[in-house]
């Protein structure tokens, strides 16, 4: 019984770190459009695209190399 309970803690902990994470990662990527757009001008559609890729590509080797 003890080694459900501790799996469904770390479990929890995982999907709560993953939540904070995936948030943070949104304010970032909702920032970093913004300062794309105020410094390059442009297509903001394609300027969003750009930002979700770079922070996606950042998150991805953070992820990898911190697991």
């Amino acid at each position: 019984m003890a080694g459900i309970a501790r799996r469904s803690g770390r479990q929890t902990s995982v999907v709560t770190v993953t939540l904070v994470l995936v948030g943070a990662e949104a304010v970032v990527v909702v920032a970093e459009w913004g300062l794309l757009a105020w410094a390059l001008g442009g297509g903001r559609r394609r300027l969003l695209l750009a930002s979700l890729a770079m922070n996606g590509a950042s998150t991805l080797a953070g992820v990898i190399l911190l697991w």
